[in-house]
């Protein structure tokens, strides 16, 4: 495993500052028994465990985290295939609101913290936090056009696994495998 860090900029949930993402390497995972085989990491990316929201940031910066050993950010079509293999039900994991993705196929699960989300411009860089524990928005690897990109969005009532908006907006990341 590689200790070499990469300086990106990212704002840790619970606080508004600029930290390192290390290269991320030994990612714990679910095997959801999808189609397409792919596993899921257990916890966001800057996360410490399950329920912690990790870090929020755009999505030029999500798309530039050096992920080892095959994993990477989850495209539209994983997010697609995560909704509709999955059942989903809202839930308070140890004291964190999210929601609980159950594979239809093998009754494994992942939790994804609902860690709202950030406003990231020149101005005001990551000042702006929105929705903490009443909704989550997790940044997919796919462009919807040159300023927008596909997210997972979810709250306590919906999912939908294909919205889009300003890449410059700090959602939460999920790596696949």
């Amino acid at each position: 495993m590689s200790t070499e860090k990469k300086n990106f900029i990212a704002v840790k949930f619970d606080r508004v500052e600029i930290q390192e993402i290390e290269k991320q390497g030994n990612i714990n995972f679910a095997d959801l028994g999808l189609p397409s085989g792919r596993k899921w990491a257990l916890r966001n990316v800057g996360a410490e465990s399950e329920e912690d929201c990790g870090f929020l940031m755009d999505f030029d910066t999500a798309n530039a985290i050096q992920f080892e050993d095959g994993w990477h950010l989850p495209t539209k079509e994983d997010f697609i295939e995560l909704d509709e293999n999955c059942a989903h039900k809202w839930i308070v994991n140890n004291g964190v609101p999210g929601i609980l993705f159950t594979s239809i196929h093998n009754g494994n699960s992942i939790f994804l913290p609902a860690a709202g989300y950030s406003w990231f411009d020149n101005d005001e860089y990551g000042a702006t936090r929105n929705g903490r524990g009443s909704l989550g928005v997790y940044w997919s690897s796919s462009y919807y056009s040159a300023t927008y990109a596909y997210y997972l969005y979810f709250d306590s009532s919906e999912v939908d696994p294909q919205d889009n908006d300003d890449r410059r907006y700090g959602f939460t990341v999920r790596a696949v495998q």
